[in-house]
């Protein structure tokens, strides 16, 4: 759930390279084996338990041998074991194990009566026939079959695989805690211009360390505390913020409103942060920058490792400060002063207090300003979505609904350029005349200084003129072409209206040859990006997508005109000599924490709140999905699941084990609740039938198993489809 913004959808591994790399091969080997241990202690407690009470297992299987297709199988004793064809579960059969066994004594008589009619008419009974009775009468009245055992027993043979996936999910907790969890640290990165975190204050560099009251120490800790929060009322963020001088910080409560936003579930508007290090985590010898940016230019290459520590006269200590002298200095060179690990004698040392690069050289290097790409479109610009309070725009009487016609008396222009032509005249008062219901307000602004960036953060994401405090959207509505540009080529027009967008990228002996091999997954990147009214995504798209493009792409746009026609059109990407890009190319390493016990014992201990809190989740997260404050669409089925260990995988074995924390409790929670074909509807009639003394009537239990089953079937469609892209998680 975390976001990488720089690029984040460019760096992934080619389509095809996982198929030749050792470390791929063994990460899907941990995550089958984790899965498959989920699977496999839950039937063990149903198997242990049957054994303990005497019953007999005619079968233990992980995944389901449909139509009696399987992996392998092996009899031991008179038990067959063995790994079905659909590794979607697993199974243990027990003698006499039927879901209505009313139904079973039912057959029986029936049977016989069947028997006895065919043994008038021709004086004898069919070897098949005495078979089938004596199976059935055997399931039924056999003191080892599951029917045959008194409730308690048979209550402890169903609850036993909740009880070992609990059990199973406290051990995984314990190790993972006792090796030390890496873990996203909780630092505001980015504030999304016009979300409930950027009108409620916050800030890059803001270090979370409570929401609602409850310890933040992830940045998991907070999207958790959001979702299943109770945003009715807000959310209590408490925040430590850095002072000036970077030696203080300040303790801050501020309260923030989560809105849906026609997402999946509840957001605030902030992205993790980054370090200060460039990342080592790219394969082979590539350089820790995005290929044909500016870094990547650079005439001395950086390498992986570096941490900056200086750009121009200003010393950096956090991300943050990266992003603002980045901002400040956006169409100007700059000069990067890095440390660099070295061993070579004569270099340079690092100073004695830093002790994570004891054996460094400093280096400066001068960085170009990175041009933006663009096609030769302004977009239409919406109305002000939202006013910072206490900002200029709110202090000079902005309103959310406000339409901007002028700016010191001339036109607003594209809007994807105001906040750059605004910075241009820092501290001069700005007239700016708006629509306001028909009726024409001037109001005059002096902007402050810039404490965040004004980009978006996530599909949909409005743009913001930070340095006044107010936001507005980019419609996917063409408002002019610059002459002579690609657009204007291809027969653009005003009023043109963007449906889909689709990158074309070069070919794969071109991308080798700019440095991007391995590093882009061509079926991702050419996934069509759809655009409308109430997702109009042009700004997100611009930032995130365009800028990061191998050089070489072109766009390909599905367009609506005035007769409402779709057509289509292939434009040329260029450079902007005039306007800059605050990214100039640098991957950081993420910002990480690493939480690991002291000992044993206090292993233990954050194994056991890890556990619970994984547990009792679940519960909050059913409640919210209930009453629509989570959408359905973030359900994720067999495929997300995987994906996801895969990514915890990647990360280290302590971190597949708290993912397994968190699958195996889920799956205790969910087997539990009263759903006829679950633990927990078994549960139900086996609790009744204690009460009463006898079965629940067998037509009930048939139509609720009905009812359960097909509650079940239609969840696993419904979740399948997510997973293959068959239905739309928009």
């Amino acid at each position: 759930m975390d976001l990488q913004l720089i690029g984040y959808w460019l760096f992934e591994l080619s389509t095809y390279s996982w198929v030749t790399d050792p470390d791929t091969w063994l990460m899907i080997l941990k995550v089958a084996f984790g899965l498959g241990m989920v699977i496999f202690v839950h039937e063990l407690g149903h198997f242990g338990v049957a054994k303990l009470c005497g019953v007999q297992c005619d079968k233990f299987y992980l995944g389901f041998d449909i139509a009696g297709w399987k992996l392998c199988k092996f009899k031991w004793g008179e038990t067959e074991y063995g790994i079905g064809i659909l590794p979607l579960g697993g199974y243990v059969k027990m003698l006499g194990q039927e879901d209505n066994p009313a139904k079973l004594k039912e057959e029986v008589e029936r049977a016989k009566a069947a028997a006895e009619a065919q043994k008038t008419q021709d004086g004898k009974q069919s070897d098949e026939e005495l078979v089938d009775i004596e199976a059935a009468e055997h399931a039924l009245y056999d003191p080892r079959s599951y029917l045959a055992q008194s409730v308690p027993k048979r209550m402890a043979i169903i609850s036993a695989g909740v009880i070992m996936n609990i059990i199973f999910a406290f051990i995984c907790a314990v190790g993972a805690f006792y090796m030390g969890v890496t873990q996203t640290a909780c630092t505001v990165g980015q504030v999304q211009p016009g979300g409930p975190a950027w009108e409620a204050g916050l800030r890059p560099d803001d270090k979370i360390v409570s929401i609602a009251g409850k310890r933040a120490y992830s940045f998991r800790d907070l999207l958790t505390g959001i979702t299943l929060g109770d945003n009715d009322e807000g959310l209590s963020v408490e925040i430590l913020r850095p002072e000036k001088d970077g030696e203080k910080t300040e303790k801050i409560t501020i309260v923030v409103h989560p809105e849906l936003d026609g997402g999946l579930f509840p957001t605030i508007g902030v992205a993790s942060s980054y370090t200060t290090t460039l990342t080592s985590r790219l394969k082979g010898d590539k350089s820790p920058t995005i290929p044909g940016s500016a870094a990547a230019k650079a005439s001395t290459p950086f390498k992986p490792g570096d941490k900056i520590i200086k750009i121009g006269d200003v010393e950096i200590e956090s991300y943050g400060d990266i992003r603002r002298c980045l901002s400040e200095q956006i169409n100007q060179p700059i000069s990067v002063t890095i440390l660099r690990r070295t061993s070579s004698p004569g270099k340079e040392l690092t100073e004695p207090e830093d002790n994570t690069l004891p054996n460094a050289e400093k280096l400066t290097i001068q960085v170009a300003p990175q041009p933006m790409r663009r096609v030769g479109l302004e977009m239409t610009m919406s109305p002000v979505l939202a006013v910072k309070s206490g900002s200029p725009a709110a202090k000079t009487g902005m309103k959310a609904g406000d339409v901007l016609t002028k700016i010191d008396g001339k036109p607003v222009g594209d809007p994807l350029t105001l906040a750059a032509r605004l910075r241009k005249n820092p501290a001069k008062t700005i007239a700016i005349e708006v629509d306001r219901n028909g009726e024409t307000v001037p109001l005059s602004i002096t902007p402050g200084p810039i404490e965040t960036y004004g980009e978006p953060i996530r599909p949909g994401g409005a743009v913001g003129v930070t340095a006044m405090g107010f936001a507005y959207d980019i419609l996917n509505i063409v408002n002019s072409v610059s002459e002579g540009s690609s657009a204007q080529k291809q027969g653009l027009k005003p009023g043109d209206k963007i449906l889909e967008a689709v990158i074309s990228l070069p070919d794969d002996e071109t991308l080798k040859e700019l440095g991007y091999e391995g590093m882009v997954d061509k079926s991702a990147a050419e996934e069509p990006i759809e655009f409308s009214n109430e997702q109009p995504n042009w700004a997100y798209f611009f930032y995130r997508v365009m800028q990061t493009l191998p050089p070489q792409s072109k766009l390909i746009l599905t367009l609506s005109g005035e007769s409402d026609d779709t057509r289509k059109v292939t434009l040329d990407i260029a450079e902007n000599k005039d306007w800059f890009n605050l990214d100039r190319g640098f991957l950081l390493e993420p910002d990480t924490i690493v939480r690991k016990a002291e000992s044993f014992g206090d292993a233990v201990t954050l194994g056991a709140i890890e556990t619970y809190e994984s547990a009792t989740k679940v519960f909050v997260f059913l409640q919210k999905l209930a009453g629509g404050q989570i959408s359905a669409r973030a359900l994720g089925g067999p495929v997300a699941i995987a994906k996801t260990a895969g990514h915890a995988a990647s990360k280290g074995t302590a971190e597949l084990f708290l993912f397994l924390t968190l699958l195996s409790a889920n799956l205790a929670v969910i087997n539990f609740l009263p759903i006829p074909v679950l633990d927990g509807g078994h549960m139900v009639f086996l609790a009744w039938e204690g009460i009463r003394g006898k079965p629940a009537n067998e037509n009930v239990q048939l139509l609720l198993s009905y009812i359960g089953l097909i509650l079940i079937l239609s969840l696993m469609i419904f979740v399948l489809g997510l997973d293959f892209g068959l239905i739309s998680r928009q």
